[in-house]
């Protein structure tokens, strides 16, 4: 009879974690996947002989135990949730709400929003100890909200990195550009690519009469491209020049669209830290952004000569591999056709275009690797007489581990903002 209750109890645990998830996942998602499985031994267990459930009882008790105390010490010792920091500033009277990305909403049926809430003192990311935050500006972006009134302005488009992944308010590139003195608009956001930057310029760049525009540029922003151009909706910002949904002056509309996507997540993350000390939330967190991860960069064999490679040790055979299509001529000639048109932009209204190429991976950087493709980008943007700005070579020079994690630490961004400077008179 108790082991019953016990299974049964196991079985109410696994079923009412997944049921008030089940909505935010799909059926072959790895957690809807181990939830089922759990479910199904369960039961099975429910129905052997005494003693093979009394020993199953056993087993998964003990074992839970474990992993419950675990848990505590993850919770107490290691790992601040997102949503337990926002939790503190409540305590502190500061409404802190999650970064967003454009990526998300690309097949919106309400909007396909470019930027964050708007006002809003905004959590992104950690990968430090701590995690980043800022207060947006008046159209969502991570910025001081009077560089909109001031002259000589710069505008950076980029993706994370030009975002200011994971550091806090003014440590990133556009901040560490103010300090100097320059007007800069950062209008960078996680998980963009070469199509979301074009999209951002089109939207709200190209009212802010910019001087001077950089186009951060990181290995990964071509890949990105070629998906989202395959977007039925998003790639009109490719194929038609005139398509525009009006955003920079649909701010509060844009703001009822992220509150509706934000909201059940928030809820849901809510209920998952309250019941999570039974469901093992802080310990499954902790495993998935901070040991999982570590695994995917881990390059065991060279199977192409069947040996085994040390830890650590880049293969350049395999950063051919990766990279070699997707940076072939005809895509290559794409990503040139999207550039031109903010180029041409620049040349009709007097301003300045640059080219800035940020190195984002850190396994070539700590072997001293040029990423092989770049040369072949950088052949068709001098072709076109686009400038450009390499990064490349002074992070090369530097220990990378002192200014990089997974994306750049304030040190990191400042050597980019360094290098911009220097490339600015007005």
């Amino acid at each position: 009879m108790f082991s019953n209750i016990i299974i049964i109890l196991f079985t109410l645990l696994v079923s009412g974690n997944y049921i008030i998830k089940q909505k935010y996942l799909y059926f072959f998602s790895l957690t809807s996947i181990a939830s089922i499985l759990i479910i199904i031994i369960l039961l099975i267990f429910f129905f052997q002989n005494k003693k093979i459930k009394n020993q199953f009882v056993l087993l998964i008790s003990s074992t839970y135990f474990a992993f419950f105390l675990i848990n505590i010490f993850t919770k107490i010792l290691f790992f601040e949730t997102q949503f337990e920091s926002i939790q503190k500033f409540k305590t502190k009277n500061i409404n802190l709400r999650p970064a967003v990305f454009p990526a998300l909403f690309y097949n919106s049926e309400d909007m396909m929003i470019l930027s964050g809430l708007s006002n809003q003192m905004t959590i992104y990311c950690k990968e430090d100890d701590y995690w980043s935050i800022y207060m947006s500006d008046r159209y969502g972006f991570n910025n001081n909200d009077n560089v909109y009134e001031k002259k000589n302005k710069i505008l950076l488009l980029g993706d994370s990195f030009t975002h200011g992944a994971c550091v806090n308010e003014g440590n990133d590139i556009a901040g560490h550009l103010r300090k100097k003195g320059i007007n800069a608009i950062n209008l960078g956001m996680g998980g963009n690519s070469e199509l979301t930057k074009l999209a951002t310029f089109r939207e709200y760049g190209q009212f802010f009469e910019p001087k001077k525009i950089f186009w951060m540029y990181t290995i990964g922003d071509l890949g990105g491209f070629l998906n989202d151009i395959k977007s039925k909706k998003f790639s009109k910002y490719f194929y038609d020049d005139s398509f525009t949904q009006n955003l920079i002056n649909r701010d509060e509309e844009k703001n009822l669209v992220i509150d509706k996507f934000l909201l059940p997540i928030e809820s849901l993350e809510a209920r998952d830290s309250y019941i999570g000390i039974f469901t093992l939330y802080d310990l499954r967190k902790f495993l998935k952004l901070k040991i999982i991860p570590k695994f995917k960069l881990i390059k065991k064999f060279n199977f192409s000569k069947n040996i085994e490679q040390p830890s650590g040790v880049i293969q350049r055979f395999d950063i051919l591999d990766k990279y070699k299509e997707i940076y072939s001529q005809k895509n290559l000639d794409l990503l040139l056709k999207n550039l031109l048109k903010v180029k041409r932009f620049c040349e009709e209204n007097k301003c300045e275009f640059s080219f800035v190429f940020l190195p984002s991976r850190k396994d070539l950087l700590n072997n001293k690797i040029s990423f092989p493709y770049k040369e072949d980008l950088f052949n068709i943007l001098k072709e076109n007489e686009i400038r450009i700005i390499d990064t490349e070579p002074d992070f090369l020079n530097l220990n990378i581990n002192d200014y990089m994690i997974g994306h750049y630490n304030s040190k990191g961004y400042e050597i980019v903002a360094n290098k911009i400077a220097k490339n600015i008179n007005f």
